[in-house]
C-alpha cells in the first residue's frame, strides 16, 4: 500500500488533511495486525534496533520495564500487549520507510522548540499519535502548532524569558533571551 506524502496534492483544506491522517492511521493499524504474528520478543528487538530506549518502549507500550525484560526473554504477552507492541513498531516503520526519516528515534526525541521539553516522543507518550501523523500529513502543523494542540498553555508552563549559554570562562550561565 502506498501513502501520500505532504508534498502530494493540496493540503490547505483541513478536511483533506484529516482524511489523509485517517487513512494513514488505518494503514498503520492494518500493518500492526500483520506484525502481531512475529511475537513480542521479535517485535521488541525490532523496535530497539530503531534506537528507542527500553524505558521509552515500555512507556509507549504501557507496560513496566521489568515486563519488557520478561517479554524479551520469551515471556508471554496478552493479546492487547502484543497488539500495542506491534502498533508501535508499525508506526516507527511507517516513519522510517514511508516518511523517509533516517533516524526515527532522534527525530522523535528532538524538542519541538528549543528550550521546551516537548518532543514528538512526548506526544506519543501522551497518546497523541494523531498529532505526530498530522504533522507529516499537512503543512499546517508546524512545531509551534503541535505545541498549541498538545499544551495550549505551553508558553506559561515551559517557555522561559531566560536562556542558558556558555560564558567566556566556559561555564554555563543564564541570561535574558534576546527578543
Amino acid at each position: 500500500m502506498t501513502t501520500a506524502n505532504a508534498s502530494d496534492g493540496d493540503h490547505s483544506d483541513p478536511a483533506v488533511v484529516e482524511d489523509q491522517a485517517g487513512a494513514l492511521r488505518h494503514q498503520i493499524d492494518a500493518s500492526a495486525h500483520e506484525l502481531t504474528g512475529r511475537g513480542p520478543a521479535q517485535l521488541l528487538e525490532s523496535i530497539a534496533a530503531l534506537g528507542l530506549a527500553w524505558r521509552d518502549i515500555a512507556a509507549l507500550v504501557g507496560v513496566s520495564v521489568p515486563k519488557v525484560r520478561r517479554l524479551r526473554a520469551g515471556g508471554t504477552a496478552t493479546d492487547q500487549d502484543c497488539l500495542r507492541i506491534a502498533h508501535l513498531l508499525a508506526l516507527l516503520e511507517w516513519l522510517g520507510t514511508d516518511q523517509r526519516i533516517t533516524d526515527v528515534a532522534s527525530w522523535l526525541e528532538a524538542p519541538l522548540r528549543a528550550g521546551v521539553p516537548v518532543s514528538r516522543l512526548t506526544l506519543l507518550l501522551h497518546d497523541h499519535q494523531d498529532l505526530v501523523i498530522a504533522s507529516l500529513a499537512g503543512p499546517e502543523f508546524s512545531p509551534l502548532q503541535l505545541l498549541e494542540s498538545f499544551a495550549p498553555d505551553w508558553r506559561d508552563r515551559y517557555d522561559s524569558a531566560f536562556e542558558v549559554f556558555a560564558a567566556s570562562d566556559g561555564q554555563q550561565s543564564i541570561r535574558p533571551r534576546a527578543e
